[in-house]
């Protein structure tokens, strides 16, 4: 039987189900967590402790002291010591660690059992001390050119094994100096620690000499270490040769035979497209075709393509404080590859890229090193780099950065002189913001900042206020939705792209006090007192503004010690265009350090706000709980129970909110040394967040509300497919009866 028209346009409307799915899935999002942890820069001193060396001791130069795992090389535990110790001597038979200033002088002691600092030293001060120096090593003599190291034991000498390659994370460039080594009694197991100085790797190795096969190993990779720099690149791929016209600019005339000869030509291309890939490339047959249809690629090229449109291919690339650059996949979290800066020597103050490609860093005499990355992969890694002074450099040293943007950068001189620096000049008429906020201790200005001329300058008396921080809105801040449905009334939103809020202490009250302006004219759009019996101004306050909403995170100390979060929303009349505002105070039970948004690509996900908590962690609460239209539920009517949530004043930590899991990130200290921020992708429900810190980096693929565009892992592509298939077949059979019953009832025909 012939297909009829209405069976053939079901079949065609439901083509795209026979299509490979782009879509993620939720394994692919949920597990995609990574955390580069750093020991610290340069260390100083390791120590073995524990029975059998079961766990190593590392102590860096800049005071990070860490536990790591001899058996696994995981870091177990790491804290930044208070006080910038001189010296260290094992105490107590090597079970406690003493730590000594300039002086001499015992200050502290850790119980290397339970890692806990003991709370008296006095009963230490007269116990026979051993130095690190001390500690008895074999005889042996390691060979940097060939890998072979030649080891003494106490049964037999001149043993010697030769390490392959193959057995190091890096093997380029690989400079090892040996940090540990043991070999048991009996010398036949041998341990041994390296350190790869170029890369900053550190390799354990157990070895049975006797049988020359290694028992077990390890790298632990330490370029993360002391970050000074990093921005995000993702690369542009082009995976077609279009034809000439795909790209061609349209001319002023209209040629219908050019016209037709064009359709002509992309149809053979889509033709001999599909053609040569299904039946050359692949080379497969017409019952294989058909097959995969219903299958779903998982080939290493096909996961790449996907990541590619789905906005997951973005590279974290770094520099440390040892000018080793690096760059780590933020889809896999693998340090894909490093190299060295091209002027060891140079102080790296500032960094900009065009999102892409190319990456440029600045020295603080003006030195541009710019590297254009050819290749991204880890096979082929391959880049161009460039040393170039920089056109507009005042020939006074660079004291001061400031990102303004990925691509933008204001720099400031010795000789007071200043400039927005935009990499590769592409950026020079298409500003990011119209305006440039400057503060002081005293003043807050707006200048233009094409030629930084000032605008308007917001002053401060400081016998009266004390600044405390200005926030403005963040550039990339989307706005889904213009107004609040509030059971009988709609509240609509004051958006305005330019505003900025500046955050007073009053030195009188000890309160905060908020103005919100105008960037462009400098105008006071609202003056608003945050009300507290009493604020801690020694711990960390945070301000972040997004669409109308203004956060102000703070440490309140009467009646009780608590973090509160004051929300405050900007609403518009639009009859009277009178600007009115709510303010309402919620609780929440860690210090907030650091506030990020998340951003997605329209902005039509639930907004989540992100917390770096003092002790570490990374949080997030969805920004409908931190609203201003929530009401106490006994003053709420059963229709507004329906549509608004119950104020419930305290916000718990919730564990399904908790991005860093049982991650180990260290103290983050003072706000500004913290970096937390999101990144979208092409997929609305998903985006990146991303902390980076001195000696931590964390990266998270979340989907921020409820994954409505991300396939389950149980997903069941083929029962539906199958299943439609049968019922359109049914259908076409069906409907011919149908039709002949409805015919023949018509003529009353039996």
């Amino acid at each position: 039987m012939l297909l009829n028209l209405n069976f053939l346009f079901l079949l065609l409307s439901l083509a795209p189900l026979f299509q490979k799915t782009n879509a993620v899935f939720a394994e692919d999002i949920n597990t995609r967590e990574f955390h580069k942890s750093g020991l610290g820069s340069n260390i100083e001193h390791i120590i073995p402790c524990k029975e059998k060396d079961a766990e190593f001791i590392f102590i860096s130069e800049d005071s990070i002291l860490s536990y790591v795992d001899a058996t696994t090389g995981d870091i177990l535990f790491r804290q930044s010591l208070d006080n910038d110790y001189s010296n260290y001597k094992l105490l107590n038979d090597s079970k406690s660690l003493g730590f000594y200033d300039k002086k001499e002088i015992l200050v502290n002691v850790l119980d290397l059992d339970t890692g806990i600092f003991v709370d008296s030293v006095e009963l230490f001060e007269h116990l026979p001390s051993k130095s690190l120096l001390e500690i008895v090593k074999p005889v042996f003599d390691f060979n940097k050119e060939d890998l072979t190291i030649v080891v003494d034991t106490d049964v037999q000498k001149s043993l010697n094994f030769k390490f392959d390659e193959k057995h190091f994370l890096v093997s380029k460039n690989m400079d090892l100096e040996v940090k540990y080594i043991d070999v048991n009694k009996k010398g036949t197991l041998f341990k041994i620690l390296f350190f790869d100085k170029y890369n900053n790797i550190y390799y354990k190795f157990d070895i049975n000499l006797i049988t020359g096969k290694v028992l077990g190993k390890w790298a632990l990779d330490n370029i993360t270490s002391n970050i000074n720099k990093y921005t995000i690149l993702e690369p542009v791929f082009v995976d077609l040769d279009f034809p000439e016209d795909f790209t061609a600019i349209p001319t002023d005339g209209f040629n219908i035979q050019e016209l037709l000869q064009n359709y002509i030509k992309r149809v053979q291309f889509s033709i001999n497209a599909i053609h040569n890939y299904v039946f050359v490339e692949k080379n497969i047959k017409w019952a294989t075709f058909v097959l995969d249809i219903f299958s779903e690629n998982k080939s290493e090229e096909a996961v790449q393509q996907r990541n590619r449109s789905f906005g997951f291919n973005k590279y974290l690339v770094g520099i440390n404080a040892n000018n080793m650059i690096f760059g780590i996949d933020m889809n896999t979290g693998d340090i894909i590859w490093r190299f060295e800066l091209v002027n060891k020597e140079a102080n790296i103050i500032g960094v900009v890229s065009d999102a892409n490609s190319a990456v440029e860093l600045i020295d603080e005499y003006g030195m541009i090193y710019k590297y254009t990355i050819v290749d991204f992969t880890k096979e082929n890694f391959k880049f161009d780099v460039e040393m170039l002074p920089m056109e507009k450099f005042s020939g006074s040293k660079i004291v001061k950065t400031r990102q303004l943007s990925t691509q933008s950068l204001f720099i400031q001189f010795a000789n007071n002189e200043e400039l927005v620096y935009y990499v590769d000049d592409v950026f020079e008429t298409k500003f990011i913001s119209d305006v440039l906020i400057k503060t002081s201790s005293d003043k807050v200005m707006s200048q233009n900042i094409s030629n930084l001329n000032t605008i308007w300058a917001y002053n401060i008396d400081q016998t009266k206020y004390k600044l405390i921080k200005v926030a403005s809105k963040h550039l990339n801040d989307k706005v889904a939705n213009l107004a609040i449905t509030d059971v009988d009334n709609t509240l609509f939103k004051f958006i305005n792209h330019n505003m900025i809020a500046i955050v007073l202490q009053d030195l009188d009250t000890d309160l905060l006090m908020v103005d919100i302006l105008d960037s462009q004219t400098g105008v006071i759009i609202q003056t608003i007192d945050i009300e507290d019996a009493k604020i801690d101004f020694e711990s960390p306050i945070d301000v972040l503004f997004t669409e109308n909403t203004l956060l102000v995170s703070y440490k309140s100390l009467d009646p009780v010690p608590e973090q509160k979060i004051s929300v405050i929303e900007l609403f518009e009349n639009l009859d009277t265009n009178e600007i009115n505002f709510d303010a309402v105070s919620y609780i929440y039970p860690e210090i907030i350090v650091k506030m990020a948004v998340t951003n997605t690509k329209y902005g039509v996900s639930v907004k989540n706000v992100l917390f770096k908590l003092e002790n570490g962690q990374v949080t997030m609460v969805p920004k409908t709980l931190l609203s201003t239209i929530r009401k106490n539920e006994k003053d709420m009517s059963d229709k507004e129970k329906m549509f608004i949530q119950p104020y419930y004043q305290v916000i718990p930590v919730n564990d399904h909110y908790v991005l860093t899991s049982t991650r180990q990130l260290l103290n983050p200290g003072i706000s500004p040394s913290v970096d937390l921020l999101s990144i979208d992708t092409n997929v609305e429900s998903t985006t990146f967040v991303v902390d980076v810190e001195k000696y931590d980096i964390f990266i998270n693929k979340l989907p921020t509300s409820n994954e409505f565009d991300i396939l389950q892992e149980n997903y069941q592509k083929y029962p539906i497919l199958i299943t439609v298939l049968i019922v359109l077949i049914v259908l076409n059979f069906i409907q011919p009866m149908i039709k002949k019953k409805q015919l023949k009832l018509k003529y009353y025909i039996d």
